[in-house]
């Protein structure tokens, strides 16, 4: 998704350039990662609850049978 490849993006970033200055790049990847995910928490939130809407939509309409 769009999310994880600006996540992605973003660890791979810090952790390059964590190497490049000699510090741990897995807690750099881990801290930009967080970062990333909270920035884009909000549209994360609203898409994964119009989906959870659809599916209850369809489930609701599965079971009402004539």
């Amino acid at each position: 998704s769009e999310r994880n490849a600006k996540v992605k993006k973003a660890g791979d970033a810090a952790e390059a350039d964590a190497k490049a200055k000699g510090t741990d790049p897995l807690v750099a990847r881990r801290t930009a990662e967080s970062k990333v995910k909270a920035e884009t928490k909000a549209d994360y939130d609203a898409a994964v609850s119009a989906a959870k809407k659809q599916r209850d939509t369809a489930y609701a309409a599965a079971a009402v049978k004539p």
